[in-house]
């Protein structure tokens, strides 16, 4: 493991540890009062839900169709990326075998 793995390893827990702090910072300064009061209303539930399950998608999925990724990234998560064996996390650029131009 080089430098830069655990460079990286050591950025991907503290911004965890950060998120997390603050999120239970934020949750446990609020009074249970604070925290349900919002939910009493029932239009503003309906649509932070809309928002959150309906329009957020599908403008989502209308900016990728206005605006395509390039061939390297438009089959993230979907197993069918190419590797060429280098690092399971990242997509190959190049054909099995071929030298990248930096490595």
């Amino acid at each position: 493991m080089d430098l830069q793995h655990i460079f990286s390893a050591i950025m991907n827990l503290s911004t965890l540890v950060f998120v997390v702090t603050s999120m239970l910072v934020m949750g446990l300064s609020l009074t249970m009062a604070q925290i349900l009061a919002p939910l009493r209303n029932t239009r503003l539930v309906l649509a932070a839900l809309a928002a959150n399950f309906i329009l957020a998608p599908a403008l989502a999925y209308g900016i990728g169709r206005l605006m395509p990724l390039s061939d390297g990234h438009q089959h993230a998560g979907d197993g069918t990326e190419p590797d060429d064996g280098s690092d399971p996390g990242a997509f190959a650029q190049y054909p099995p075998g071929a030298r990248s131009p930096g490595g």
